[in-house]
C-alpha cells in the first residue's frame, strides 16, 4: 500500500472512532440540561446603551426582563422537544431554565428602558441619565 492510501484509511478510522466515542459517551453520560447563559453584546452610544441578547427559538412569553438595584436580569425557560417513537443520537441545543444578570452603569436610566424582540434577538435600549450626558460649553475668551 502506498502512503496516501494508508493516510486516508487512518483518517477514516479516526473519524469512525470519534463518532463511536461520542455516541458511547452520550449514551452513558448524557448532557441533559445546564444553566446556560444567553450571549450578549453591550454597546455604549452617545445618549444610550444598547444590549443585544441572543434568545433564538423563544417567544416573548418564554422569558422576562427586570431591573433591581442596577442589575438587569433576563431569565426564562426553553422547553425540551418531545420525541415520539424516537431517541436522541446527539443533542446540543440547550433546553431548560436560564438566567443572565448584567450590572448597569451608574449613568443608566433604568426607569426608561425599552425592549423589542425580533428574529431571536432581544434588543434593550437603555437611555443615559440626562445629567450624565456630556455637554459642550462654549467658553468665551477675552
Amino acid at each position: 500500500m502506498d502512503g496516501l492510501v494508508l493516510r486516508e484509511l487512518e483518517r477514516d478510522l479516526e473519524r469512525w472512532f470519534e463518532d463511536y466515542n461520542d455516541l458511547w459517551l452520550r449514551r452513558w453520560f448524557p448532557v441533559e440540561e445546564c444553566a446556560c447563559y444567553p450571549a450578549v453584546d453591550f454597546i455604549d452610544g452617545k445618549d444610550q446603551y444598547r444590549l443585544l441578547v441572543e434568545l433564538p427559538g423563544l417567544t416573548e412569553k418564554d422569558f422576562s426582563v427586570e431591573v433591581k438595584n442596577r442589575t438587569l436580569t433576563i431569565s426564562g425557560k426553553r422547553a425540551k422537544p418531545e420525541l415520539k417513537d424516537e431517541d436522541w443520537i446527539h443533542q446540543e441545543i440547550f433546553s431548560g431554565e436560564f438566567s443572565r444578570g448584567i450590572e448597569l452603569p451608574n449613568d443608566a436610566d433604568a426607569e426608561h428602558i425599552s425592549a423589542k424582540y425580533t428574529n431571536g434577538i432581544l434588543e434593550l435600549t437603555i437611555p443615559k441619565k440626562e445629567e450624565a450626558r456630556p455637554k459642550a460649553v462654549k467658553i468665551e475668551v477675552h
